[in-house]
């Protein structure tokens, strides 16, 4: 083991190669705890059940983990944001002469994965903290969901600015192409800086028919992951 020593200013000094912590065969866990004033505690070390290095907040690895590294090295970051909703039905003639429709106002979104909580069933994303974040989506429209429209605006919104993807054609158009029964599908991604609070949602509008009867939208998938 290295030898260290406490300075004048509480700072510990290290002499040699390091500070080897072993179990000696041992079946506990081991490892290291972090203390301020003694509060805002943080336990690292390796779990002796999982064989995996954690970062946790408390006394005990493997409760409140913010951080692992599992015996095959891989990064779990249980506490990032990362979700996914989905909206499996119909929104029927919701758009088509320039309304702007947001997924989520009229049919509540089914959230298929929502780890820290952060997307609600309206389909409106929070950020919990600044940083960068992916966003996608991805929109179905089955045939005959789109009659009238020449284009579709597919949008993400945040609180900065808003991205926008223009898709041509629409059905009017696309029958032309590949007849009666073909689906279209749309989907796109961005990193996008978010301060924390800052909201994201989804919207897609259909312009130049000639009401809004002339655009639907069968299924629709959104996401949002914080990623660094």
């Amino acid at each position: 083991m290295a030898k260290t020593k406490q300075n004048a200013v509480n700072d510990w000094v290290q002499y040699s190669t390091g500070i080897t912590l072993d179990t000696a065969g041992g079946t506990g866990d081991i490892g290291l705890q972090f203390i301020n004033s003694g509060t805002n505690a943080f336990l690292a070390g390796v779990q002796n059940s999982s064989g995996s290095f954690k970062i946790s907040q408390g006394n005990a690895l493997g409760t409140n983990d913010v951080y692992i590294v599992d015996n095959t090295r891989r990064i779990v970051k249980p506490l990032n944001s990362s979700a996914i909703s989905t909206q499996p039905s119909l929104l029927a003639n919701v758009t088509g002469n320039g309304a702007v429709f947001t997924i989520g106002t009229t049919t509540a979104c089914t959230e298929l994965k929502d780890q820290n909580n952060n997307m609600t069933t309206a389909g409106v994303f929070t950020a919990p903290a600044t940083g960068k974040y992916l966003f996608s989506y991805a929109f179905l429209y089955a045939p005959n969901n789109v009659t009238g429209s020449t284009q579709t605006l597919h949008t993400i919104v945040t609180t900065a600015r808003s991205y926008v993807v223009r898709n041509y054609p629409t059905r009017r158009r696309y029958t032309n192409y590949y007849g009666t029964n073909a689906y279209l599908a749309f989907n796109a991604s961005l990193v996008a800086s978010m301060t924390a609070g800052d909201t994201a949602t989804w919207t897609f509008t259909g312009s130049g028919g000639s009401a809004n009867s002339d655009s639907s939208i069968s299924v629709s998938n959104i996401g949002a992951t914080l990623v660094a």
